[in-house]
């Protein structure tokens, strides 16, 4: 945050037009002096001197400065290192000064020169240690330099001069935080809850603990955050819809810090206090193997739930799941409970375009979903033998064929124009099958002006160039979305790529560089 906004040339002219005015002033009245009576001398105390001196260097400053300003586009570091030391001199020549203060410190806030800036604010903060606005200037610099402990114990000075600025007290919560003083921000967090008691001090873990979860990707700090926040809340409003966004969120990180069973507790708390928040049965179930008993349970009450409610998409999400996070996708049982979702998804479908209701984005990914999963099943099933597919095929089997997983995505794209991965995957779809690969090389264009730097969008194009007679086209970009987006499969294309162009000893390089990743054990 920034506490001051200085460096407007208006007020460096007329600051430096007084200055200057100011010291001319001075020069003529010691001319008088000299001039009429010689014999008594001129002399100024030390105080005075110091003054005179800090001036004079505070206008030659501040003329550079205007200058430099003057001079458009000129950017000599050798002149704003000399008007920063003449700054520099003139507050170790005043450090009691604020305005000197204030001009220094804010040309070394412009460039970013935090450590200076704290040094000069904290020398003045020695003679006026209850000036509020510059202990938040030196909280500020301190942090902006990772001083962290400075920037707090200048923070909480802010908060003895202003109690009620309940604003410093968030911000040195998130100092804490950032200095991993967890102890402190929670003690902070409880100090605010008792003396107010009401929402914002509520809100207060409750940010923090969000902020540590998805932002500093932490949910082991963010667990007892997000515990206080849920404790507050019941004090505050039982009843309140928070409770469930905050249980699901502590579930999340219980779950990925290996507290499971915590976990499973909270989702299943989470469900009973708010039966209509079903996303909490569908993490819950994440957390089982098919071979728990509970799995079941809970995907008949999610099965029941979403009847009432006439609206299946999180149950099959639930239960693609099989196929995507359990422990064996291709146990029997796995391959069933994935079967079962095929014609609830249809039903879906059915009954959405009968309302003429706009489908959710997530329709149409978990269609395409399906259809992957089953292309690959089939091909399983074809080179290793795995399950026998077609004793499990539903009678609609062709509703999840490519004709019309070409057909929904078409119509994804119109529903959702701004949404690049529909067109990203129907344009690499038509460069597998070499089809309609001038509609496709628009699409996946259409969809690099949105993400420009996406390996997979860079990878689709390379392939539809590649498909389409243009191969040494195709590998520069191939090895710009490579760079971006290290995945085996754009290593693939670019064998493939430079084998066609007959260039076999880089094309052994890329297999010998694979076969190197795939013996790296993953992180």
């Amino acid at each position: 945050m920034k506490l001051f906004r200085f460096g407007s040339l208006r007020c460096v002219v007329g600051l430096c037009f007084v200055l200057v005015f100011a010291l001319e002033t001075a020069l003529l009245s010691g001319c008088a002096v000299f001039s009429t009576s010689p014999s008594t001398g001129f002399s100024l105390d030390e105080k005075e001197k110091k003054e005179a001196e800090a001036l004079s260097l505070l206008s030659q400053g501040l003329l550079q400065l205007y200058a430099d300003e003057a001079k458009k586009g000129s950017n000599d570091v050798n002149r704003a290192v000399y008007y920063l030391n003449l700054f520099a001199r003139a507050c170790d020549t005043l450090p009691q000064n604020r305005d000197l203060l204030v001009a220094f410190v804010t040309s070394l806030e412009n460039t970013h020169l935090y450590t200076n800036g704290y040094q000069a604010v904290s020398r003045y903060l020695t003679f006026s240690p209850d000036d509020e606005e510059m202990q938040q200037m030196a909280s500020y610099f301190a942090a902006s330099a990772g001083m962290y402990p400075e920037a707090i114990s200048h923070c909480k000075r802010v908060i003895e001069l202003s109690p009620t600025n309940r604003t410093f007290t968030a911000e040195l919560v998130r100092l804490q935080l950032l200095s991993k003083d967890d102890s402190g921000a929670l003690r902070t967090i409880r100090e605010e809850w008792s003396r107010y008691h009401d929402e914002e001090a509520q809100h207060l873990p409750m940010g923090k603990g969000y902020a540590l979860y998805s932002e500093l990707k932490e949910p082991a700090r963010a667990i007892p955050y997000l515990q206080l926040a849920h404790q507050y809340l019941l004090s505050l409003d039982p009843e309140s819809k928070l409770r469930s966004s905050i249980g699901i969120l502590e579930g999340k990180c219980l779950a990925e810090t290996g507290r499971t069973n915590e976990a499973m507790r909270v989702y299943l708390e989470t469900y009973r206090n708010d039966p209509e928040k079903l996303s909490a049965i569908h993490l819950a179930s994440e957390l089982l193997p098919f071979s728990d008993k509970r799995f079941d349970s809970l995907r008949t009450k999610t099965q029941r739930a979403y009847v009432k409610d006439e609206d299946l998409l999180l149950y099959i999400s639930a239960l693609q799941r099989i196929r995507f996070v359990a422990d064996e996708p291709q146990t029997k049982d796995g391959l069933n409970h994935f079967l079962e979702s095929l014609p609830l998804l249809r039903r879906y479908y059915t009954r959405s375009s009968e309302e003429r209701k706009t489908l959710p984005v997530d329709f149409y990914n978990w269609h395409i979903a399906t259809y992957e999963c089953l292309s690959d099943l089939e091909k399983e099933h074809k080179s290793n033998g795995l399950h026998d597919l077609p004793a499990y095929r539903p009678q609609h089997l062709e509703a999840y064929s490519w004709k019309e997983t070409e057909r929904l995505v078409r119509e994804a794209i119109k529903v959702y124009p701004d949404e690049p991965s529909f067109k990203n995957y129907l344009a690499y779809s038509w460069a597998l099958r070499k089809e309609n690969l001038e509609e496709a090389n628009r699409l996946v264009n259409q969809a690099l002006a949105v993400d420009p730097k996406c390996g997979a969008y860079l990878d689709t194009k390379g392939w539809v160039l590649f498909q389409s007679g243009r191969p040494y086209q195709a590998l520069q970009l191939l090895f710009q979305a490579a760079e971006n987006t290290p995945d085996d499969e754009i290593f693939d294309h670019i064998r493939t790529v430079l084998t066609a162009l007959g260039k076999k000893r880089e094309a052994e390089a890329v297999t010998k560089f694979l076969q190197k990743r795939k013996q790296q054990p993953k992180e």
